[in-house]
Parts: structure tokens; C-alpha cells; sequence
């Protein structure tokens, strides 16, 4: 599933967003569900 593999892959590509957190970063988590489902 892309849903799964995705986040995995920017979390250990050493990028600081913090997907760990959507909740307490509303912008960052919407740019990560964009680069998620867009794969930019």
C-alpha cells in the first residue's frame, strides 16, 4: 500500500517533517498527504 510505504520512505530519507504528528502540525501534515498522493 502506498499509504504505508509512503511515509515510512520520507521518514528515514532523513527529512525532519514530523508524520509522527499530524495533529500538531496541520500544514506540514497536509503538505506530506499532498506529496503522498501526488509523489512530489
Amino acid at each position: 500500500c502506498k499509504n504505508f510505504t509512503a511515509p515510512k520512505r520520507i521518514g528515514t530519507s532523513g527529512n525532519p517533517t514530523p508524520i509522527r504528528m499530524p495533529h500538531a502540525h496541520p500544514e506540514t501534515f497536509q503538505q506530506f498527504m499532498h506529496y503522498v498522493y501526488t509523489g512530489k
